[in-house]
C-alpha cells in the first residue's frame, strides 16, 4: 500500500489528542513507535508518518502529552495561532508522503477500513487529487488528499 501521512491539528486539547493518537496506533495495528498499514511492506521506512500541528497551545504538545507521542511523530508548532485551515495547509506542506489524511484532534479511529478504501480509490485513479470514503457499517468519513501534483 502507498505510504501515508496522517496530519492532526490541535490547540489546547491534550486529552482529545492523546485519544486520537492512541486510536491511530491501535487501529493500524502498529506499535506506538512505528504504526503500519495492514498489508504494508517491511522492512523499510515507515509507511505511516504522523504529523501534529500545534496551533500555539498554552503548553507545547510534547509537554502536554508527556511521552505519549508515537516515536515517529513530528510536531509542527506555530506560536502565532494561525488557525485550523492554515494548520492543515502547513501539515500538507510538511508531509513526507504523497497521500495525506487530515484528522481533527477529537477524531477517534474505530477501524482502518475507510482509510484503506480511500487509498485504494486514489491509487486506482491517477488523475484524482482527493477521495472520500464512508464505511457502510460505521458513521466514519475519511478525506484523503494527494500532496502536490501527480505526474501525468
Amino acid at each position: 500500500m502507498t505510504p501515508l501521512t496522517i496530519g492532526i491539528t490541535t490547540r489546547n486539547r491534550p486529552v482529545a489528542l492523546r485519544r486520537c493518537l492512541e486510536s491511530i496506533t491501535r487501529v493500524l495495528g502498529g506499535s506506538a513507535a512505528l504504526p503500519r498499514l495492514p498489508g504494508s511492506r517491511a522492512p523499510g521506512p515507515p509507511d505511516i508518518e504522523v504529523l501534529v500541528f500545534d496551533d500555539n497551545s498554552d503548553a507545547p504538545v510534547p509537554e502536554q502529552l508527556a511521552g505519549a507521542l508515537p516515536a515517529n511523530a513530528r510536531v509542527i508548532r506555530d506560536e502565532r495561532g494561525v488557525g485550523y485551515i492554515a494548520g492543515r495547509n502547513a501539515l500538507v506542506r510538511s508531509a513526507r508522503h504523497e497521500l495525506v489524511l487530515l484528522l481533527d484532534d477529537d477524531a477517534v479511529m474505530l477501524q482502518a477500513g475507510a482509510i484503506e478504501k480511500a487509498v485504494t480509490v486514489v491509487e486506482g485513479e491517477p488523475a484524482w487529487t482527493s477521495a472520500r470514503a464512508r464505511l457502510e457499517d460505521a458513521d466514519l468519513v475519511v478525506d484523503l488528499f494527494v500532496n502536490g501534483a501527480r505526474a501525468r
